[in-house]
């Protein structure tokens, strides 16, 4: 093995290992933003009293798929997540060696 592709697994391993750290940090540790999301349920999901709304989805304003997806990614649970980006890294790790 080359010394560029020992020095490309390491940024590689780095980047991976980054990257699970910072969704880690944003779905579960920080909890100012599980107050956020919190408040985001409470407010536009439930009909304060707990139980769900038949209206959730339904505004003054059309949003675009985008906006919508923008302010709903967060309601995804993070063993989702985690569960879609080792897809895509084992994906991307099984091309790069040669076995897909």
């Amino acid at each position: 093995m080359n010394f560029r592709q020992r020095v490309a697994w390491i940024f590689t391993l780095l980047y991976l290992t980054m990257s699970c750290f910072l969704i880690y940090y944003i779905f579960d540790v920080n909890e100012h933003f599980k107050k956020l999301a919190l408040d985001h349920v409470y407010q536009y999901h439930t009909d304060h009293k707990g139980t769900a709304r038949p209206d959730v989805g339904v505004k003054d304003t059309q949003f675009t798929f985008l906006q919508s997806l923008k302010n709903h990614i967060t309601d995804i649970p993070l063993s989702l997540w985690f569960v879609v980006i080792f897809i895509i890294y084992s994906a991307s790790v099984l091309y790069v060696v040669g076995l897909y």
